[in-house]
């Protein structure tokens, strides 16, 4: 009897060959990912994090569209 806790615990106790150990398995697993991604933060999960993208550079020189003159009489000038 000294012996029934460490049984207990080796991989031997598990019933490895019922197909219902694998889907309760798998539906744990399922719930245990909700719950880690809706408790922990998204910057400490490494599939969370934002991709660094590169900052646009601004013209600072650059008129507004609408306070640019337009003559309807320029073939060059386009409406976008």
């Amino acid at each position: 009897m000294r012996d029934a806790p460490a049984n207990l615990l080796s991989l031997a106790a598990l019933p490895l060959h019922d197909w219902q150990f694998w889907v309760a398995t798998a539906i744990a697993l399922i719930a245990l990912w909700i719950v880690i991604n809706s408790v922990v933060p998204p910057s400490l999960l490494p599939w969370k994090r934002k991709p660094k993208g590169t900052k646009a550079s601004l013209t600072i020189s650059a008129k507004r569209a609408d306070a640019r003159p337009t003559t309807p009489s320029d073939p060059n000038q386009t409406d976008h």
